[in-house]
């Protein structure tokens, strides 16, 4: 793992394991631990760009009562609403 990616890596594992609701913690904490060390540049910055968003803004994209602005719309974005569907 490069530095610039163990960085990016470090930075979406602080703000997905800090939301401030337990709920948003196990889940987003959950998906960074368990597949963010296999997350490129790309798409770790792509996570990072979805957790700088609000927690209800991101559930309710991740449980398709909304539509998420075009550029969250990544693969990371999928494999985040999988990991969710599942674990939860």
């Amino acid at each position: 793992m490069t530095p610039s990616i163990h960085l990016l890596f470090k930075k979406a594992l602080y703000r997905a394991k800090h939301r401030g609701g337990k709920e948003a913690d196990f889940l987003l904490g959950g998906f960074v631990e368990e597949h963010g060390s296999s997350l490129d540049e790309k798409e770790l910055t792509e996570l990072n760009l979805i957790l700088e968003q609000d927690d209800n803004a991101i559930f309710s994209w991740l449980s398709l009562d909304q539509t998420p602005p075009v550029e969250l719309k990544t693969m990371i974005f999928e494999k985040l609403r999988n990991y969710v569907k599942t674990a939860a």
